[in-house]
Order: C-alpha cells, then structure tokens, then sequence
C-alpha cells in the first residue's frame, strides 16, 4: 500500500499551483483592466484639450483674417488718400505758379 503522504503532496502540490495560478491571471487581468481604463481615460483628456485648442486656434484664425482685411481695406484707402492729395498739391502748384 502506498502511503497517503505520497499521494497527498503532489495532488497538494499541484492544487496549490492551480489555485496561484488562478488568482495570480485574476489580479493580472484586473490590474491590465484598470490600466486600460486609465489609458483611455487619459486619452480621452488629451483629446478634449486637444479640441479645445483646436477652437481657440480656429477662432485667433477668424480673427487674424479679420484684422488682414481691415488693414487690406486701410491700405486701399491710404493709397486712395495720397493720389488725391497729389491731385489737390499739383493744382496747388499751377495756380501759385
């Protein structure tokens, strides 16, 4: 007869492995889940700030065009302004002259 200690500690021993093994692939893929959920939390974040400076780049944008028109519009007037006031100096001239 084979004693029960024989038969008993390699059964333990692999039933404790299983156990181990067991908990050890739960906490494992518990702690890749929370990682994973951090992960995406964290990309979630960076793609709202990334939204948000995506407005504010697009409304500086709207306003720099703005800005390029009205001084595209002051120059037009400028240029407008000195042919008068060469027209206006050249009369000037012909009549004290």
């Amino acid at each position: 007869m084979i004693p029960k200690t024989k038969i008993f500690l390699p059964f333990f021993s692999i039933l404790c492995n299983v156990i181990f093994n067991f908990f050890f692939i739960d906490f494992s893929e518990a702690e890749e889940r929370s990682s994973i959920k951090v992960t995406r939390s964290q990309v979630q974040q960076i793609e709202k700030h990334l939204l948000e400076q995506q407005e504010e780049l697009l409304s500086i944008d709207i306003k720099e065009k703005g800005i390029l028109g009205e001084i595209e519009r002051l120059e037009k007037d400028m240029a407008l302004n000195r042919e008068s006031l060469r027209g206006l100096s050249s009369k000037i001239k012909k009549i004290s002259g």
